[in-house]
């Protein structure tokens, strides 16, 4: 029992004596409990095991002494001792109930400030026990306490906690700005305790980032600034074995042991279990980089020794995988199989405690190595026993590491989550929604006013505190619903019940990138193929140069004419056939005989995803114009082959009683000539190169204006034409507005189309969106943006949702999750599948590109990928628009069925 009801048990229980009697009325005395605090106090400073367990048996008696007398001061100084002892014995899951218990006092008495102080201290013991979202939002609550309080030393310190957290999770951005705003805050503070933990907490984000010698100089800082205090070794023994793992990135492994070396040495001089099998764990990795195979193999043992000893399910499953590495160097494949399944259980168990999907998805990524590693062995001994079962079992582990997240959401949205749930609790959720919106909209327009950076970062703060609410109250939304309670975690799916769910006339290619070689699935109904492939780096080389001659027309070289442009973008053109040639070389020449004339499904990973498969030419063709894959395959996309059985489920007896809704050509300005009394700017007849471009949006960016794109009106006109009229609808101007999507209007169509601007938010992906009227008919403002949590909300029907803009199939990338954006929202909504751009699109090509599109989808009754294939095929036999740019930025996410 762990929380708040042990924590008032602990306050409530019946007093006994050690042997189990009934205490006396002596025992009670204020004499007898002065001596018993001052006999607990003298075993806890003596600071060694076998005194701290005396002390703990003697803080106990002296806390049933204190709430019989009812002396709360005793109390609380008995339950602080008790939670320091238990962390002190690295056991945070026997402290957790004593900070419980002094949370309730505390609160009960509006002592603010040592809430807050506690609160921390709980996130510490969380973070210990892996419970990265339970550390978060105690240290997000002491934060806001030190803020109300206006204690900036406390702040400081909790911003420092929050970043570390964060870091963790693998929210580098939410990190960094956490650990800036800690030193900062430092920096105004003479002498803050807490700059060494930032400094620090700074190495391990720029080691993350793969700033090896950034890493080195923060903690260099740390030990600098210590001055060597023997009174507190915590902080030198962190910089220590940070500089060795930075000196390990930097490929210099005898520097790196060095450090370890006198790192572990500190750490068992100080006592402390979790610093020992940190730097053991730190150092056994070190030696095998050194190929001192034995003394690592010795030091990691004892690691998962001690880490089990303390029940620490992320120490254990840390030092397993770092054994497991040592056993794969070493050829014992069986072996680290064996420990990396073990440390991928409990990364799995850890992970399904987490209830915020966000931080789900951020703590698996951060493990990706795990999944790696094990898929890398798998690997191995397929290449040693081919008729083994290893392939499979590989291509299983790597959808345990995809999309999970996606798959949670998407089998939520088979429930109503929002029925049986208490009206206020919903009511509150909207109204945040609404905050949301407002605090955005505010935030650009301090940013166009060149507002001082203490109010952006105010109110960047709002924003942060916003979204923290809004997780929460989701959080209790899905623990209070009766359908949310009944639905189980999806699980991903056997090779076996991918290929049921395929045909005949598709094969699924699923790719994993990894450091030294990369993998390839080739999955069909009846077989399974498996290739070794380059290295990530190879690929990510190739595919982010052919990315940047791909989208050449789009780039903006400052100071640069015309004919210079027009010459840089006719030398990409003439390199792109030979980078894609080599791409496609490397990632489908293994297995081009054996694909036919099928469907592809690919399943990408890391660099792929930015990148049309379309474009990639077919190495086997004897055709002198080189033809792209296209004209062969017809193409989808997915995550994860394990989110097709929950697509399939939510289309399963719905029937869309309407054809096709085209939102198109918004009113975004008061200027706009469709705005009553406006005059002259932004006719429909202005040019414009580029489709409403997707602004990507960080901490500091500024979108301030959206222009009017011609050519949607033109392209949604030519798609309504093309629609039965009776069962069609199109919304041009004030009606193409966020309301018309929120009041339901769209719900019951097949096809839904947006051709306007979006906004993808890099750091708060919930806050991308498609922008819509932003004004009405007077010129008064509206709210336009339909976010991503708007969307999230919706009901659709859609067989096929459009996105009609740029970059709109993009996202904030998390590993193992692919692209969080604008995509994921709509699956969540209903669409079985999604078209979305890679790029920033032309205006006027893409306008052409839609009209065939539907007119083979429409008029034809061709399938949405066959109906995209073939614009693609029309657009590259074009006289006007041949080169990939124009014709290949859009892919179809979803199910092809």
């Amino acid at each position: 029992m762990v929380g708040l009801g042990i924590g008032a048990w602990l306050l409530t229980r019946a007093p006994t004596t050690e042997a189990g009697r009934s205490n006396t009325e002596a025992d009670r005395s204020p004499e007898t409990l002065d001596t018993a605090f001052a006999e607990a106090e003298r075993l806890f400073e003596a600071d060694a095991g076998t005194q701290t367990r005396r002390s703990i048996e003697q803080y106990r008696h002296a806390l049933e002494l204190a709430r019989d007398q009812g002396d709360r001061p005793h109390q609380l100084k008995a339950l602080e001792r008790l939670a320091d002892a238990h962390a002190m014995l690295a056991e945070c899951h026997l402290a957790l109930p004593y900070l419980d218990a002094q949370l309730e006092l505390l609160r009960a008495e509006s002592r603010r400030q040592e809430e807050a102080e506690v609160l921390s201290t709980r996130g510490t013991c969380l973070l210990s026990l892996g419970d990265l979202e339970g550390a978060l939002r105690a240290s997000e609550e002491a934060l806001a306490i030190h803020q109300q309080l206006s204690d900036r030393s406390g702040e400081g310190r909790t911003h420092a906690e929050i970043g570390a957290i964060y870091s963790r999770l693998g929210e580098l951005s939410q990190a960094t700005s956490h650990l800036r705003e800690s030193l900062q805050l430092a920096d105004s503070i003479d002498r803050a305790s807490w700059r060494g933990d930032a400094l620090y907490a700074l190495g391990e984000l720029h080691r993350q980032l793969g700033e090896p010698n950034l890493a080195l100089a923060a903690y260099q800082r740390v030990t600098d600034e210590s001055g060597g205090d023997a009174t507190d070794r915590r902080l030198e023994i962190l910089a220590l074995r940070g500089m060795g793992s930075a000196y390990q990135d930097l490929g210099r492994p005898r520097e790196a042991v060095d450090h370890l070396e006198q790192a572990l040495a500190l750490a068992i001089g100080a006592g402390n279990v979790e610093q020992i099998i940190d730097a053991q764990r730190d150092l056994g990795s070190a030696q095998i980089d050194s190929q001192a195979f034995d003394q690592a193999r010795k030091n990691l043992e004892r690691a998962v020794e001690l880490a089990e000893s303390i029940e620490s399910p992320l120490q254990t499953a840390a030092s397993l995988y770092a054994i497991a590495r040592l056993q794969r160097t070493r050829g014992r494949l069986e072996e680290a199989r064996s420990n990396l399944t073990l440390a991928l259980d409990l990364i799995e168990s850890s992970r399904a405690a987490i209830r915020r999907r966000d931080l789900r998805a951020t703590f698996l990524a951060s493990r990706e190595e795990y999944y790696a590693l094990l898929v890398d062995t798998l690997m191995a001994l397929h290449r040693r026993d081919p008729a083994d079962g290893y392939a499979a079992v590989a291509l299983e582990i790597n959808e345990r590491s995809k999309a999970r997240t996606l798959l949670d959401t998407l089998a939520e949205a088979n429930v109503d989550i929002r029925r049986g749930v208490d009206v206020e609790l919903l009511e509150r959720l909207d109204g945040l929604k609404v905050d949301l919106n407002a605090h955005e909209r505010f935030r650009q327009m301090l940013l166009a006013r060149g507002a001082d950076p203490q109010e952006i970062r105010a109110i960047d703060d709002m924003l942060r505190e916003d979204l923290a609410i809004y997780y929460e109250l989701m959080d209790q939304i899905r623990a209070s619903s009766p359908d949310y309670a009944a639905l189980m975690e999806p699980g991903t799916l056997s090779v076996e019940e991918v290929q049921a769910l395929l045909g005949e006339d598709s094969i699924l290619l699923e790719y994993r990138l990894g450091a030294e070689r990369s993998f390839l699935w080739a999955l069909s109904s009846n077989s399974l193929d498996a290739f070794e492939l380059a290295p990530r780096h190879t690929l990510e080389e190739l595919g982010k140069r052919a990315y940047r001659l791909l989208t050449a027309r789009n780039e903006r070289v400052r100071f640069e004419t015309p004919t210079e442009a027009k010459a840089r973008i006719q030398a990409a053109d003439r390199e792109l056939p030979t980078v894609l040639a080599a791409l496609g070389d490397a990632c489908l020449r293994p297995m081009w005989s054996r694909l036919g004339n099928r469907r592809l499904v690919i399943v990408p990973d890391g660099i792929l995803e930015y990148l049309p498969f379309a474009v990639l030419p077919l190495p086997d063709s004897m055709d002198p114009e080189n033809p792209p894959l296209i004209a062969r395959h017809e193409i989808y996309s997915l995550p994860s082959a394990s989110v097709l059985p929950l697509l399939r489920d939510q289309r399963r007896d719905r029937r869309p009683k309407r054809r096709v809704a085209v939102l198109a050509d918004p009113v975004f300005e008061a200027a706009d000539p469709r705005v009553s009394g406006a005059e002259g700017a932004g006719s429909l007849e202005t040019r414009s190169t580029l489709r409403a471009p997707t602004m990507e949006v960080s901490n500091s960016d500024l979108v301030t204006r959206f222009p009017r794109v011609p050519f949607t009106r033109i392209e949604a006109q030519a798609i309504f034409a093309l629609a039965p009229t009776a069962e069609s609808s199109a919304f041009f101007d004030f009606e193409a507005s966020r309301a018309t999507v929120l009041t339901g209007r769209l719900r019951d169509y097949a096809i839904v189309h947006f051709a306007t601007h979006g906004i993808l938010h890099s750091r708060h992906p919930e806050l991308s969106a498609l922008v819509l009227s932003l004004v009405d008919s007077d010129g008064r403002q509206l709210d336009g943006f339909l976010r991503l949590h708007d969307i999230y909300n919706l009901e659709l029907l859609a067989d096929l949702v459009v996105l009609s803009g740029c970059r709109t199939g993009l996202g904030k990338e998390v590993s193992g999750e692919g692209l969080i954006g604008l995509t994921r929202g709509f699956l969540y909504a209903g669409a079985d599948r999604v078209a979305v751009s890679l790029w920033d699109v032309h205006d006027r090509a893409t306008a052409d590109f839609m009209k065939v599109f539907y007119e083979r989808l429409l008029a034809g009754g061709l399938p949405a990928g066959e109906a995209m294939r073939q614009a693609q095929l029309h657009g590259w036999r074009s006289a006007e628009w041949p080169q990939p740019y124009y014709w290949a930025p859009f892919v179809i996410q979803g199910d092809w069925r």
